[in-house]
């Protein structure tokens, strides 16, 4: 599997690359990519004059101090068993990693996130919140430390549509085995009216949402997981947080829905909210 990990002067990279290889994906190579944002702007700015030779130096500097980085983060990656090549750049992080993503075929971008970050600063700036809107493909984002001993426990949320249904196939393709665990959730709105016709619906409809999750809960369980379903009244985010709480799951996988002109100018999408907002790593499915 190829992947495209983001590496930060935080460190924030060392949770991608552990998340990345606790969750087993199998065969993965990594690319690491550190990209430093363009200095021009502040020295072009008027604070003092810049000479040719001083940008080339800074360039020098920078390069010198990415390398240093890179051979760090590959070195970590070797001793995870993540087989790594590093790449440096300088432009828009979150552009550049997409466009090596896109490059190179990858079928993931992983990036390290704080989670004690406030959540504006996580929902207007971030790397993480770059590539959740725009990238091609599936983003990881690695938010906390994992348990060492046992297996990783996620929630697959779905509403059991196509589009979800995509993304439990690209989940059971990507067959991560560092799973043990996947409670499939799904929220359900509380009725916005009553009556006897409402409440047949109402049934049908539960009804089916309850055999598609078993359905997808055989799939799982044939594919090697310990599986079972949930489907709860609530807010998607808060439904998806208590199930987390009560199966002490570690990871959220979660479906993009795209990445149309809409989402991009839409901030306040279902998925980047719980990209953003939950303490919890998360997997962001992108089906192709």
């Amino acid at each position: 599997m190829k992947t495209i990990v983001g590496v930060d002067t935080a460190g924030q990279y060392r949770a991608a690359l552990n998340l990345l290889a606790r969750l087993k994906f199998g065969d993965v190579r990594a690319e690491l990519v550190h990209v430093e944002e363009p200095s021009m702007g502040v020295y072009g700015a008027g604070f003092f004059p810049v000479t040719e030779m001083f940008l080339a130096d800074l360039e020098d500097a920078q390069r010198a101090a990415a390398e240093r980085l890179l051979d760090n983060a590959v070195s970590a990656a070797c001793d995870l068993g993540v087989e790594a090549t590093k790449h440096f750049s300088i432009g828009a992080p979150a552009r550049i990693l997409m466009e090596r993503a896109d490059a190179a075929s990858a079928d993931v971008i992983a990036v390290g996130a704080n989670p004690n970050a406030s959540y504006a600063h996580l929902l207007l700036g971030s790397v993480g919140r770059g590539l959740a809107i725009g990238a091609h493909q599936s983003v990881l984002i690695a938010k906390q430390d994992l348990p060492v001993d046992r297996g990783l426990n996620a929630v697959f949320a779905t509403d059991h549509s196509k589009y979800a249904q995509d993304c439990a196939e690209l989940f059971l393709k990507l067959r991560p085995q560092g799973i043990k665990k996947v409670v499939v959730a799904t929220a359900v709105g509380e009725p916005l009216t009553v009556g006897q016709s409402f409440e047949r619906v109402r049934h049908d409809y539960l009804s089916e949402l309850r055999k598609r999750t078993e359905a997808l809960i055989a799939r799982l369980q044939e594919a090697g997981y310990e599986a079972e379903g949930v489907i709860r009244n609530g807010p998607v985010a808060g439904v998806l947080e208590r199930v987390a709480d009560d199966h002490a799951c570690d990871l959220l996988v979660i479906g993009a829905r795209g990445h149309g002109l809409l989402e991009r100018v839409l901030i306040g999408s279902t998925s980047l909210q719980i990209t953003m907002s939950t303490p919890r790593s998360v997997l962001m499915l992108r089906p192709k």
